[in-house]
């Protein structure tokens, strides 16, 4: 059902996309119609792939994420990781030139894998 539902959706969307636009900014319902769609698609395959077959240790990192996904989404609107993270990645701009925020952005997310990861092993999960 979630894949006949997301190839439905997507379908629905490619077809509309042709009177109105699929326009992420200003969240066109082809663009939610869309996005939609690729969202049933993609819980199909991670379906799939974790319950019907059983490989779950790949998704360790995104069971990390997802047990305090709150805290994190709280958390980057008080915490400024950038700032932080350029702390630890301090001097590596005149090296990497164009490709420092890339690495700056990395060092930000491991830092919030590292606080999540923790929170997690001590078992501390943040629920609404």
């Amino acid at each position: 059902m979630l894949v006949l539902t997301g190839l439905a959706l997507v379908c629905t969307a490619l077809v509309l996309s042709t009177w109105l636009p699929v326009i992420k900014r200003i969240w066109t319902p082809t663009f939610v119609l869309l996005t939609s769609g690729l969202s049933f698609l993609l819980m199909a395959l991670f379906y799939f792939i974790i319950d019907v077959k059983g490989h779950k240790r790949w998704a360790f990192w995104l069971k990390v994420i997802g047990m305090n996904s709150i805290a994190v989404y709280l958390a980057v609107h008080f915490i400024p990781f950038e700032s932080l993270a350029a702390a630890f990645v301090f001097g590596l701009e005149q090296f990497l030139g164009a490709y420092y925020p890339v690495v700056l952005s990395l060092a930000a997310l491991a830092i919030i894998y590292m606080i999540l990861y923790w929170m997690y092993k001590k078992g501390t999960f943040i629920k609404i």
